[in-house]
Formats: C-alpha cells, sequence, structure tokens
C-alpha cells in the first residue's frame, strides 16, 4: 500500500510539474503580447514626439523670417540678384545652414521609420520649394558635403526635378506666344475625316 501511496505522490508532483509548466507559458506568452503592446504605444508616443519636433522647429524658423525685417528684406535682394555686403552674405548663408539641418533632421526622421511615407512626401514638397529659391541653390553647391550620403542624394533628386521643371516650364512658355505653334504638318487634312 505504501508503495501505490509513493507512486501517487509522484504522479501529483509530476501533475503539479507539468502545471507549473504551462502556467509558467502561459506567462511568457502574456509578458510578450503586453511587451509587444508597449512597443506599439512606445513608437506612437516617439512618432507624435518627432512630428511635434519638426512642426516646433518648422514654427521657429517661420518666426525668424516673419519677425525679422532685415533677414527677409536679405532674402528678398539675393532673390532678386541684389548685391550683399559679405556680413549680408554670412547672414544667408548662416540661416540656410540652420534650415538645411533642420531639413536633414526631418529626413533621417523620415528613414529612421518616425515619418510616415505620406507625411514625407508633404515635407518633400516644402522641401522642393525651399531649394527653388536661388539662396539654398548656392548655398548647397557650396556645402553639400557636409551633409549625409542619402539627403545629398534626396536633394540632388529634388534638385533634377526642380531643373526638369523648368525646362518644361520654358519649352510649354514657346507655345504661348504668339505664331510659336508648330506647322501644320497634316497637309490639311482633318485626321477625324476619312
Amino acid at each position: 500500500m505504501r508503495a501505490a501511496r509513493h507512486g501517487d505522490e509522484i504522479m501529483s508532483w509530476e501533475a503539479i510539474g507539468a502545471l507549473g509548466e504551462i502556467v509558467g507559458a502561459a506567462a511568457v506568452v502574456l509578458s510578450l503580447i503586453y511587451l509587444a503592446q508597449q512597443i506599439r504605444q512606445n513608437t506612437a508616443v516617439a512618432r507624435s514626439n518627432t512630428r511635434h519636433g519638426i512642426t516646433e522647429s518648422a514654427m521657429i524658423g517661420g518666426h525668424l523670417l516673419a519677425d525679422n525685417e532685415t533677414l527677409a528684406a536679405l532674402l528678398l535682394k539675393h532673390g532678386h540678384g541684389g548685391e550683399l555686403a559679405p556680413e549680408e552674405n554670412a547672414r544667408l548663408m548662416a540661416t540656410a545652414y540652420m534650415t538645411t539641418r533642420n531639413w536633414e533632421n526631418i529626413h533621417y526622421q523620415y528613414l529612421s521609420g518616425m515619418l510616415t511615407a505620406g507625411e514625407w512626401g508633404a515635407f518633400r514638397e516644402n522641401l522642393r520649394t525651399l531649394f527653388q529659391h536661388s539662396l539654398w541653390r548656392e548655398y548647397w553647391s557650396r556645402e553639400s558635403e557636409i551633409y549625409t550620403e542619402a539627403f545629398r542624394a534626396e536633394v540632388s533628386s529634388l534638385l533634377s526635378e526642380i531643373e526638369e521643371g523648368a525646362r518644361a516650364a520654358e519649352a510649354s512658355a514657346l507655345f504661348d506666344e504668339p505664331g510659336s505653334r508648330l506647322p501644320d504638318m497634316s497637309g490639311g487634312v482633318d485626321p477625324g475625316e476619312s
């Protein structure tokens, strides 16, 4: 009888051990689910903070231009081909440096997954507008090597798009001038007539 009891004790300890393993495995699975949820929440918070930081830096840049009449006048003067004194040029180049570094950071945030493709697309359009101004093209031609390779490639692509757009606009303008239409090559026959 004692042997049977000993066997029952062993069985009960084995059952308790198996139950403990099942409970432990369930706890691991629940912990992993909780961890995944925490990671998603942290990623959402990080993205939100990134977006907030980008907006804040854009607002500071906008205030810099809006609140500083001298800087605004210098940008207009440069954009219209006016002659700049060395200190005026230095001020504009410093402005171009600060804003371009900010854009490089925004691009980095996109590459790091902190911005969606849609968000980056909207920001990219703003960057394209910036590089349509002669100041940023001039600055970039001098200083592009101090930026990351990925950002240089992005700006290079933008500059190519800007140049293609300018060439297309010039070609289109040729056809908007009186007397600049292509000659009629149909021989006077309407292609709709047969």
